[in-house]
C-alpha cells in the first residue's frame, strides 16, 4: 500500500473450511453462523470477496470453473452474501483490510510466536 492511503473496506474469506468445512475435493456443510456473520460484516459496510485455491490457476481452465461454479452454487444456496469469487489469475494477493482463513496464523512482530503457532499445529 502507498504510505497515506486508506485499505479498502474489503475482507476476503477464504472457501474451505472457514464458509464451510474442509471436505475437498467434496463440498462441506456450512460453517456454524456462517450466514450471521457475513450479514454482519454486509451491514458494517464490507465488501465480502471469497479468495480460493478452487479457483487458482494451477488448475486446468476446465477444473477451474467448475470449482467457481461449486463456490457460486454454496453461496446461493444457502443464502449467503458475497460481492465477488475471485479468480485468480496472476497470483497477486488482493488488496483488502482483513484476511479470514482456517490455515492462517497471525503474525505480532514475533517470529519466534509463529514459529511456535506452526509448531503447535504440526503436532
Amino acid at each position: 500500500m502507498v504510505p497515506g492511503r486508506e485499505i479498502p473496506k474489503v475482507i476476503i474469506i477464504d472457501f474451505d473450511g472457514t464458509l464451510c468445512k474442509n471436505e475437498f475435493p467434496d463440498l462441506g456443510s456450512p460453517e456454524p453462523y456462517v450466514r450471521e456473520a457475513l450479514l454482519k460484516l454486509k451491514r458494517l459496510g464490507y465488501t465480502i470477496k471469497i479468495h480460493s485455491c478452487r479457483t487458482a490457476t494451477y488448475w486446468k481452465d476446465r477444473d477451474r470453473w467448475k470449482h467457481y461454479h461449486v463456490i457460486l452454487k454454496f453461496m446461493e444456496e444457502n443464502q449467503l452474501p458475497w460481492d465477488e469469487i475471485i479468480m485468480n489469475t496472476t497470483m497477486n494477493k488482493p488488496v483488502a483490510k482483513f484476511y479470514v482463513d482456517d490455515r492462517a496464523i497471525q503474525y505480532k512482530g514475533n517470529w519466534l510466536d509463529v514459529v511456535k503457532q506452526v509448531v503447535e499445529r504440526e503436532e
